[in-house]
């Protein structure tokens, strides 16, 4: 479980940094959670 939270700070890390590319972040995000 770890490792999923990590994750998603990472996807809100990326979020926050990206901007406008927040959607694709989103989109990564829930890729990665689902295929782990």
């Amino acid at each position: 479980m770890k490792y999923i939270s990590t994750r998603r700070q990472a996807a809100h890390w990326h979020r926050v940094r990206l901007g406008p590319f927040s959607a694709f972040s989103d989109a990564e995000a829930f890729i990665s959670t689902v295929s782990t």
